[in-house]
């Protein structure tokens, strides 16, 4: 039983952390996570759903909408997992904030049924990337490893 309760407290530690910044972080990184696993499942699961939303111009690339689609689902199912983990904070933040402003650009604001939501969660990416994190030396950007 004790060993059960040494490995549960372990984990406990390595998922929410130990400071009063922790819980912060932890919502975040699994409000973020949800919304972008949920994306990226479902665009692979429910294709025909989300295909209107890739630009038609992709097809000029010599690449269907469908093979964009998939395409930026796993991306999305990786960042989830990423965020989900709660590793590489910084990147993770920075990669999904930037992702976000482009298909906001992309997309363009006559979809304001969405653009306002993708830039709220761009700022909270970019807030999660930047949030301070309490080591041993003290408060740093990046955790240290």
């Amino acid at each position: 039983m004790l060993y059960y309760r040494v490995m549960v407290s372990c984990y406990y530690s390595r998922f929410i952390g130990n400071s009063k910044h922790s819980i912060p972080i932890l919502c975040l990184r699994l409000g973020l996570a949800f919304v972008f696993l949920y994306a990226g499942i479902m665009s692979i699961a429910e294709p025909s759903h989300w295909v209107g939303w890739v630009p038609e111009w992709v097809e000029s690339f010599g690449v269907s909408l469908e093979a964009a689609l998939r395409f930026h689902a796993v991306i999305d199912i990786l960042l989830g997992v990423l965020f989900l983990l709660g590793v590489y904070q910084k990147w993770v933040g920075i990669s999904t904030g930037l992702l976000l402003i482009v298909i906001t650009i992309v997309a363009g604001t006559h979809v304001l049924d969405t653009t306002f939501r993708d830039i709220g969660l761009a700022m909270v990416s970019l807030g999660y990337a930047f949030y301070p994190v309490k080591n041993n030396e003290g408060y740093h950007h990046v955790p240290k490893k």
